[in-house]
């Protein structure tokens, strides 16, 4: 079989285990997928142009905003054509990261394909791979795009594909820069093997170029940024539990910091994937006690998948089982490396085929894996109620249902949370000057995470959300403020 049919066969795969979700309509965008949505509204009317995800001065989000621009245009704002584009940003990132590990396998295409399968359907990606979430689609990408440039033999070797190498690391950076960790040590062994200093300047130059082009407009095209400082105890503390999120990262079923419970497939994929990290890791000590030859580019894979788990576990105050998002990839670009150095390489292909169909039936189990709090079912009703009451306005008492709130509604009910100025300042100063002019305004939220202690002339509960009606204009001061 070519390579033209493994593709055709990886695409058809990438996409068609997802239908099961895509096509589920009570499933919402999440509070950020909403923002994302949000953003695509405005540049449609012309209103902004962000190049980031509102409220930070990261998460460079203009590729998965463009992409997305077409179908919204045509099919309306709604999940399905904010995810679809999404999806297919994720497949282009599939079919190339196939691609460079075709080439690093000297144009077999066997071994490539059944770890791109694996790829495909793990269920680390289940979700996540369309989730129009503040640059980790374009990282995805961009830094398939440079393991393909890197090992294709027709480009290796150009010194201007290192100036445009150095143009997309500064972008994965801006985008989100977890998958920076595991392509440094690579795109440096790169330049040591060319043993050419035209190449590491060309690379320094698009470093260079791209760094001032993004300093030059950052100030104009983001929003302030919420930084997190980190302290010893809180990389001591992720270091010490690593194995915990790398199983959660690997099982799929989570929101943010919250792990889902898992079932038999995705408890087994994910326990594959534990085993193949250790497997690598034994695979190296083997291969350095045997000092066997040809192994630096083995050795420098294993440095960034162990890269791409302790990085982030050192820089972030915390950790959730999203960081880890690209240890798939360069694991498995490891695991095509230790299969080269090893016999019975058709075993290992039929393994690889094994744990891609626990992990289709596992991946599939996400049909109805809630992206959030709340189903769209309720997010309409509410809206329906509110509009019924002629309420435009509301405060939510949860972090990220403001945004659903505003993207389903068309903008017709404008929502804020307790943060200020919040992720889009204008929402926030529209709700709150509708409080000081009178109008009509609300209070919503989950009714088991509630404990503001708001009084209210009524309230509307169900099992999903609450609205408080009237409320009191004291508690809601103290309750959300409104001024920095």
């Amino acid at each position: 079989m070519s390579q033209k049919h493994y593709t055709y066969i990886l695409i058809a795969i990438c996409i068609v285990s997802r239908l099961p979700q895509l096509l589920n309509h009570n499933i919402a965008l999440d509070g950020d997928e909403a923002v994302c949505g949000l953003m695509i509204k405005h540049i449609l009317a012309g209103k902004e142009f962000p190049l980031y995800f509102y409220g930070q001065n990261y998460g460079f989000t203009l590729f998965e905003s463009l992409i997305s621009l077409p179908f919204c245009a045509i099919g309306g704002l709604n999940t399905f054509t904010v995810k679809l584009p999404i999806l297919l940003m994720w497949t282009a990132g599939v079919v190339v990261f196939y691609k460079a590990l075709v080439h690093i396998n000297n144009s077999k295409a066997i071994i490539p394909f059944v770890l791109a399968l694996m790829l495909a359907t793990t269920p680390a990606w289940a979700v996540w791979s369309m989730k129009a979430r503040g640059g980790y689609q374009t990282s995805f990408l961009l830094s398939s795009v440079i393991l393909y440039l890197l090992f294709n033999k027709k480009t290796a070797e150009a010194v201007l594909i290192f100036f445009f190498i150095g143009l997309l690391s500064v972008i994965i950076y801006e985008a989100q820069k977890l998958w920076l960790m595991g392509l440094i040590p690579i795109i440096l062994y790169k330049i040591i093997a060319l043993k050419s200093a035209k190449h590491f300047i060309a690379l320094l130059l698009g470093l260079s170029v791209s760094v001032g082009v993004f300093y030059a407009v950052i100030d104009h095209f983001s929003a302030h940024n919420h930084s997190i400082n980190q302290d010893m105890d809180a990389a001591y503390n992720n270091l010490s539990r690593f194995l915990n999120y790398m199983f959660a990262h690997f099982k799929g079923k989570y929101y943010l910091a919250e792990i889902y419970p898992e079932n038999l497939f995705t408890a087994a994929s994910a326990y594959i994937y534990i085993a193949i990290y250790f497997l690598l890791i034994i695979g190296l000590i083997y291969f350095v006690f045997k000092r066997a030859k040809d192994i630096g580019f083995f050795v420098v894979s294993i440095v960034s998948v162990i890269a791409t788990i302790l990085v982030p576990s050192a820089f972030s105050q915390y950790i959730e089982p999203r960081y880890l998002l690209p240890l798939s990839g360069f694991m498995l670009l490891s695991l095509q490396l230790l299969i080269n150095n090893v016999r019975f390489k058709n075993a290992y292909s039929i393994a690889a085929l094994a744990i891609t169909s626990i992990s289709i039936v596992a991946t599939l189990t996400f049909w109805n894996f809630p992206s959030g709090k709340i189903t769209q079912s309720a997010i309409d009703d509410m809206i329906l109620r509110l509009k019924e009451k002629n309420i435009k306005h509301v405060f939510t008492t949860y972090a990220v249902l403001n945004n659903q709130i505003t993207f389903y509604s068309n903008e017709e009910v404008i929502a804020r949370n307790q943060w200020l100025p919040g992720r889009y300042p204008p929402y926030t100063n529209s709700v709150n000057h509708a409080r000081e002019e009178g109008k009509p305004h609300a209070v919503v939220g989950y009714p088991y995470l509630y404990n503001h202690n708001i009084k209210f002339d009524s309230t509307y509960t169900s099992k999903e959300y609450f609205i408080g009606f009237s409320p009191d204009q004291a508690d809601l001061e103290r309750a959300f403020g409104f001024y920095e």
